[in-house]
């Protein structure tokens, strides 16, 4: 579940990771973990998601997230960044077909799950052929209560 894109990691320095990580740890210790609901399947031209429910249950995680990056991120994508839709996706195309099977094989839609969100991890990603490749940098914990 991306939360923000920050940049390119090879515009951003080593310092700057170091302070955009303390950053993000002190601002969300005022968070308190978030409670929102997997559900819904979401169909986009190149992923299937689940929707986050309620929309705006994780908008505090992001306003601090990005205020962070703001105060230490020289070159950052901040000013890029299209209206955020929380979701987690399930699965990429990396190819043209039909939807059908795709949207068929979601029926009947999944159970929606309530989940706790009491930490995020600060990861750089890279796109190698069709996948993603994540590495985590730092994990960060929401509220005092995950200290």
């Amino acid at each position: 579940m991306t939360t923000q894109i920050v940049g390119f990691v090879d515009e951003i320095s080593d310092s700057e990771v170091q302070a955009m990580i303390t950053a993000v740890s002190e601002r969300l210790r005022s968070v308190e973990p978030a409670e929102v609901s997997l559900g819904r399947p979401l169909f986009h031209s190149e992923a299937v998601v689940l929707s986050v429910v309620p929309r705006d249950g994780l908008d505090a995680v992001r306003a601090e997230v990005r205020q962070a990056v703001a105060t230490t991120v020289r070159t950052n994508r901040l000013a890029d960044d299209p209206d955020w839709v929380p979701h987690l996706s399930v699965a990429y195309s990396n190819a043209e077909a039909p939807a059908e099977p795709v949207i068929g094989a979601m029926q009947p839609p999944p159970i929606p799950i309530d989940i706790r969100i009491d930490a995020i991890d600060l990861v750089s990603q890279e796109r190698v052929g069709h996948s993603y490749v994540w590495d985590r940098i730092a994990t960060v914990h929401l509220g005092l209560s995950g200290r």
